[in-house]
C-alpha cells in the first residue's frame, strides 16, 4: 500500500498577490535584461552586436508596455 506524498502547502484557497508589485518586478526583470544587452553590445562579446542591440530595444519596449498599458 502506497503512502500519500506529503504536501508543503496547506490545502485551500491561497491569497493572490496584488498585480502592481508583480508587474513592477516583471518590468524590472525586462529592464535588467536590457542593461545586460547594453553591456554585451558595448563589450562586443558573447553575441553579435546586432543581436544585443535588437534584443535591448525589444526589452525596453517590453518594459514600457508592461508599465504603461493597463
Amino acid at each position: 500500500m502506497r503512502r500519500p506524498m506529503p504536501t508543503l502547502a496547506p490545502a485551500g484557497p491561497h491569497p493572490t498577490p496584488r498585480p502592481e508589485p508583480v508587474r513592477d518586478l516583471v518590468a524590472a526583470g525586462w529592464f535588467g535584461h536590457a542593461v545586460w544587452d547594453a553591456a554585451h553590445h558595448r563589450a562586443r562579446r558573447v553575441v553579435p552586436r546586432g543581436y544585443a542591440q535588437w534584443c535591448g530595444v525589444v526589452d525596453l519596449l517590453g518594459t514600457a508596455a508592461i508599465l504603461l498599458l493597463p
